[in-house]
């Protein structure tokens, strides 16, 4: 017979797991109503196999799924999990995308079965999943564009993805399209759920949803800034690279998709934004929470004026690029 205070403790696990899985479960229910897209990536993350490979010509590659779905979450109670969904699903979006070309490649015999090739897949939607192959050789680390970006316009994530040790370095271009997409899906998620923070706070949640976006919509600016500055290093540096590039149908078509979604987006979150702060403005109570008139961080003041300029005219126009 277990002893008192054990029976306690075993109680209290107890009940503290079926306290997660029902906060679990009410979340999930509202990402499959508000916001589809993630609800389907959190599925088909759930659903993948322990390993994956790929043979072609006697080569062969593979891999092991070792992530859990939730690994990036906290289930402390429903505000906290929805906040952290957004990151939760960020990195999710990076571990299934890992997989997305062995059964591609599956499908349709094309693949390269080769560790010098890069293998990079792009979840965009449940019907739409891209990918590419690029051999390594063809690349180059992020951290070679250092001396070009002067401290002016080092933003908040230049030093995780143009210094740091991230997929940027290893896969060069395709690590930061990588990082471009799962900003886009993460920034999808909290834009969607926002019928759900108006509903947790009436008063205040149109704030606390506001506020959470202009970090992950600046994300734009600075992706898309970085891409362009290394395609611009390509083109006066590494010719071969950007001659592959420019004429990689594969690569023309992620880089296309990406941004326009993520433009696309931009543009119906500041429109929501200019709303709420407008909302905001006008309330006169003696206590509330007040919004920055600015839709987006720093990151964007700083990056607008090159990114509006004439210095990537060429890469827009070869890539057919905003």
């Amino acid at each position: 017979m277990l002893k008192p205070t054990m029976l306690l403790l075993c109680l209290a696990v107890s009940h503290t797991a079926l306290k997660a899985q029902s906060l679990k479960d009410s979340l999930l229910d509202d990402i499959k109503t508000y916001s589809p897209i993630s609800f389907a990536l959190l599925e088909a993350h759930d659903a993948l196999e322990s390993s994956y490979d790929y043979s072609n010509n006697g080569a062969k590659i593979s891999t092991v799924q070792n992530t859990d779905t939730y690994e990036y979450m906290n289930w402390d109670n429903y505000d906290a999990a929805l906040f952290a969904m957004s990151i939760n699903i960020h990195e999710i979006c990076h571990s299934y995308m890992h997989y997305i070309p062995f059964w591609e490649m599956e499908a349709c015999a094309c693949g390269v079965a080769d560790l010098d090739v890069v293998h990079q897949g792009f979840y965009i939607s449940p019907e739409e999943n891209l990918w590419i192959q690029v051999d390594k050789s063809l690349l180059f680390p992020s951290r070679k564009l250092i001396p070009y970006i002067p401290e002016s316009r080092r933003t908040f994530r230049y030093k995780t993805y143009i210094v740091g040790e991230q997929s940027a370095q290893g896969h060069g271009v395709i690590g930061l399209m990588d990082e471009f997409n799962a900003y886009y899906i993460g920034a999808k998620y909290s834009f969607d759920m926002l019928p759900v923070y108006l509903r947790e706070d009436p008063e205040w949640g149109y704030v606390w949803w506001s506020n959470k976006m202009k970090s992950l919509m600046a994300a734009y600016f600075e992706f898309d800034f970085y891409i362009k500055e290394y395609l611009l290093y390509a083109q006066k540096f590494r010719p071969k690279t950007y001659d592959y590039l420019k004429n990689d149908l594969s690569f023309l078509n992620i880089y296309n998709t990406i941004q326009t979604r993520y433009a696309d987006l931009l543009s119906i979150y500041e429109k929501q934004y200019q709303r709420h702060y407008d909302k905001n403005s006008v309330n006169t109570d003696s206590f509330r929470w007040t919004m920055d008139e600015y839709p987006f961080g720093d990151e964007y003041k700083v990056l607008q004026k090159a990114l509006s300029s004439e210095e990537y005219s060429v890469i827009q126009e070869d890539f057919g690029v905003k």
